[in-house]
């Protein structure tokens, strides 16, 4: 089974690893790793590059391919790999974030049940994130 899973990996951290080692469990994991003027544009500049963060997805086992994401649509990368399921961390699992999650990657309940794509939630504890350990790291300069 593919696994389809989008995000920015910044800084990768423990709750990357058990968030992309979770999805192992479910079939083969790609990753729609978005590019530097991405998440600039829906978060904040990256600390590492595209490629500093590309080069470390795919050190860990469990990630099958690092795909670039340019752009919010992710209806390119969805074609290419063809996954049976996407992931989402569960802090998506809410009927106003869920719609939020799918306008995010410009997708849809019904362009996925059109495709025959699952969408599951990561059981997320929210306790460790990039924006965490850069708050942490203000703190300590």
């Amino acid at each position: 089974m593919r696994v389809l899973v989008f995000g920015a990996f910044d800084l990768l951290h423990l709750g990357h690893i058990r968030f992309l080692k979770w999805c192992a469990r479910l079939g083969e994991v790609h990753v729609g790793l978005a590019t530097d003027e991405l998440v600039a544009d829906y978060k904040r500049q990256p600390i590492q590059s595209y490629e500093m963060r590309k080069a470390a997805l795919i050190e860990l086992p469990w990630v099958h391919q690092v795909l670039r994401k340019t752009c919010h649509d992710a209806k390119p990368l969805i074609r290419q790999v063809d996954p049976q399921l996407i992931v989402a961390g569960s802090d998506w699992y809410d009927s106003e974030l869920l719609g939020g999650y799918l306008a995010s990657i410009q997708t849809g309940i019904g362009y996925l049940e059109d495709h025959d794509i699952g969408l599951v939630f990561y059981p997320n504890d929210r306790l460790i994130s990039t924006t965490k350990i850069l708050e942490a790291v203000r703190e300590r300069l």
